[in-house]
């Protein structure tokens, strides 16, 4: 006779500094083991959350659980005049502002910056200090009214980058029409107006992740004002700044995810134990961190991800509105920069559209995918003009190829299918493309006549 196997679980019950280690059948409940460690059960005063914060059913039978699991004990009655004092020390007391506005002041600006930096003749002076007074206004005003209000935990970057961008329009406005002036010096007062706003801000708010915001905005916004500035000042045409940007951002936009996380050094090497010597008899060893609260984790998850969502709105911006003159005169006469803007478009597309892959949230996979189709659509724009019919209808071919053979792999795709292999290959594909985008992109702005008349 073959005896039956008992199947037991064993879990970890944590009740505020308390902890229980239970080893129970599976047919108990949650609420059986409860009344047995002592704890009365109340639906509207206790609740039992999982590893993920999931709230459990107190009738959930132990088999439904995973073997080892810890769960945690709440008291929602203390609880709930916890989350009131936090409420009254600095939570929201009005709605934050919605996204749609920062997207419309986004619109408003780029329009004002692509008129007067195409189409420069086609505002007065009158009309051009107006527009510097409401532009600079409205953005002045939108980054304040946005500061007042952004005080939830995750508030919007649509709205201070809104407010960024019609800064930049009214810097652009701000440089006068004279014979001296160019659109270079538009641009870095620009970049520099707004540049100034996101510093001031991120020192002006208190709050964590709106100041997380700011300062990555004023960091890259601070770093295309210097890159514009070099410009002036070497005397350079306007897509030599324009295509080392545009080089750039598959490089930083790849190098993101590691450098927006501020952890103490303390938090991953004990100094006071493994430093015997010290580089200097002024060092002061960092702090050590033992311990780490949940609180803690999640507030520096959370001011990551504003870094990184705000950072990846600003730099596929940035390429998208540097493509027209990044990729401009795609048949000039010095056949390398020729080659450095055919090279700089086809790096900068692979690696935004294979770089979205890496994300999980739909914001950050679209928006360098949106990028990349327009820096595309202007490549093929400039280049056409200076192909020949032979040419176009190999591309055309290869391009037609390429169709019917994506709609053959978004069959499988769309069912479920993965490959590792071809995951690899595109890792090995989007590396090559940003390694290659600087240099693509430095010879595209002529470093080398750069170089040449900076050492004559």
């Amino acid at each position: 006779m073959v005896a039956g196997v008992d199947t037991r679980r064993h879990l970890a019950i944590r009740d505020g500094s308390r902890r229980f280690d239970v080893v129970l059948p599976e047919h108990v409940t949650l609420a059986d083991v409860l009344a047995t460690i002592g704890i009365e059960f109340a639906a509207d005063r206790v609740a039992v959350l999982d590893d993920d914060g999931h709230r459990l059913d107190p009738a959930l039978p132990a088999e439904r659980l995973d073997d080892g699991a810890a769960l945690s004990i709440v008291d929602l009655v203390v609880a709930a005049p916890a989350a009131d004092r936090t409420r009254a020390a600095g939570a929201p007391a009005v709605a934050p502002l919605p996204a749609s506005i920062g997207w419309l002041l986004a619109a408003l600006g780029l329009i004002l910056a692509a008129i007067n930096l195409l189409v420069p003749d086609a505002i007065d002076p009158v009309m051009r200090v107006t527009l510097v007074a409401l532009s600079g206004g409205g953005a002045v005003a939108g980054a304040a009214l946005w500061a007042l209000r952004a005080r939830s935990p995750q508030p919007s970057a649509a709205p201070v980058l809104g407010a960024l961008v019609l800064a930049f329009a009214a810097g652009t406005l701000a440089v006068p029409r004279l014979p001296a002036a160019s659109s270079q010096a538009s641009v870095f007062i620009g970049l520099a107006f707004a540049a100034v706003l996101a510093v001031l801000l991120s020192v002006l708010l208190s709050q964590p992740v709106p100041r997380a915001q700011t300062g990555v905005a004023a960091i890259v916004l601070s770093s295309l004002a210097v890159l514009w500035g070099l410009a002036i000042v070497l005397d350079v045409a306007t897509w030599a700044p324009a295509s080392v940007a545009l080089g750039a951002v598959p490089v930083v936009l790849r190098a993101l995810p590691n450098m927006l996380l501020d952890v103490p050094p303390g938090a991953f090497i004990d100094f006071d134990r493994f430093q015997s010597l010290r580089t200097s008899v002024r060092e002061t060893l960092p702090t050590s961190v033992l311990t780490v609260s949940t609180d803690a984790a999640h507030a520096l998850v959370d001011r990551a991800v504003a870094r990184l969502v705000t950072a990846t709105l600003l730099l596929c911006g940035l390429a998208a509105a540097a493509a027209p003159w990044a990729l401009v005169a795609a048949g000039a006469d010095d056949p390398i920069m020729r080659a450095g803007r055919l090279g700089l478009g086809c790096c900068v597309v692979i690696a935004l559209v294979l770089g979205s892959r890496r994300s999980s949230d739909p914001l950050l996979q679209w928006v360098p995918r949106v990028a990349a189709a327009i820096i595309a659509g202007v490549g093929l724009w400039n280049i056409a003009p200076h192909t020949g019919a032979f040419v176009l209808t190999i591309a055309a071919g290869v391009a037609l190829i390429a169709g019917i053979g994506a709609g053959f792999i978004v069959v499988p795709a769309g069912r479920g299918a993965s490959s590792l292999f071809w995951s690899r290959l595109g890792d090995a594909i989007e590396g090559t493309a940003v390694v290659l985008a600087v240099p693509a992109g430095l010879l595209s702005a002529g470093i080398i006549e750069i170089l040449r008349g900076v050492m004559a």
